[in-house]
């Protein structure tokens, strides 16, 4: 699937109406600052890809950021940088209702992702980031305006935050304070990847297998949308809240996955620095396997397993 759309006329076929009053809030502080931008969204869904070879792990560029995505990089034409949607397996599936967790966070400052959901629904298209036999089938988006920021963290007037689902409850005046509209809009390119879910006990190999080749087929397909710019790949704990993953784990696998990808530098968001120490195991864990194995994915994937890395439990967001 290759798809393209001119942002003002995909915007007006689809007036986005959200279910919830404090989304219904931030849409119209997003609206309020005028007319949607010009310009065109891209939209890509990839086959899975198969990874080849797993590539020097130990020379991918990391580095440790200990907060939410604040998509502030100064991007130009030799640069093209990728955030991640960590995706459910139905595309922006909750974008209208009271949860504010990742995706929905991100739908909600990227308004244009919900009318590109409805669009794909309208013409009858594929909305899943899973084919019909489970192989991971990530989207890539590019050039989505992203029309205001929400400060999700906690602070003096909110110390709880509004992240997860502390934002349907929240009062309006606390989000329409947590909210500011980027004027003009702010451009984003995105990789929606989705992460296995809800696991139990140790992992198993077939499970680490899918996990790299999901987390490949993303990165690879960045890659592709880059062509010979330098890529840059924000990421973070993905599948680590709601999902219950291991967080070592995860961080470990992606960073695999990207070095085999040829991603040249990757910003990791540890939204914390209590987080940081998850990050610091993940990358000592890959040094060590390093040493030790070659380029051969199954021989990283046999490693990994014998490693016994546990799932964890949903956060409950």
């Amino acid at each position: 699937m290759d798809l393209d759309w001119e942002i003002v006329a995909l915007m007006g076929r689809h007036p986005l109406r959200w279910h919830h009053p404090n989304k219904q809030l931030v849409h119209d502080l997003a609206q309020g600052s005028g007319a949607e931008p010009p310009g065109r969204i891209r939209a890509r869904r990839w086959l899975p890809g198969a990874v080849g070879s797993v590539g020097p792990v130990g020379s991918l560029s990391v580095e440790r950021y200990d907060g939410p995505f604040a998509y502030d990089d100064d991007e130009d034409a030799d640069v093209m940088v990728f955030y991640p949607n960590f995706a459910d397996h139905d595309l922006f599936g909750y974008w209208d209702g009271p949860l504010l967790a990742q995706d929905e966070l991100q739908v909600a400052e990227h308004p244009a992702l919900a009318a590109v959901r409805l669009e794909l629904l309208a013409e009858a298209q594929v909305t899943t980031t899973r084919d019909r036999h489970g192989r991971p089938t990530p989207f890539t988006f590019e050039g989505v305006p992203r029309r205001v920021s929400i400060d999700v963290l906690p602070g003096p007037a909110r110390p709880l935050g509004l992240y997860g689902n502390r934002f349907a409850v929240a009062d309006p005046s606390v989000v329409r304070d947590a909210t500011e509209v980027l004027d003009p809009p702010t451009i984003t390119n995105l990789v929606a990847m989705s992460a296995p879910a809800c696991g139990r006990g140790r992992y198993t190999s077939a499970q680490i297998r899918w996990i790299l080749t999901a987390a490949y087929t993303a990165f690879a397909a960045t890659r592709a949308c880059a062509g010979e710019r330098e890529l840059v790949v924000h990421t973070g704990f993905w599948g680590c809240g709601a999902f219950g993953g291991s967080h070592v784990l995860m961080a470990m696998l992606q960073l695999v996955a990207a070095s085999a990808a040829s991603v040249d530098r990757i910003v990791f968001h540890t939204f914390a620095a209590s987080g940081a120490a998850h990050l610091v195991e993940a990358r000592a864990h890959l040094a060590e396997l390093s040493s030790r194995l070659d380029d051969d994915p199954s021989s990283w994937v046999v490693a990994i397993e014998r490693m016994g890395f546990a799932w964890g439990v949903s956060d409950g967001n």
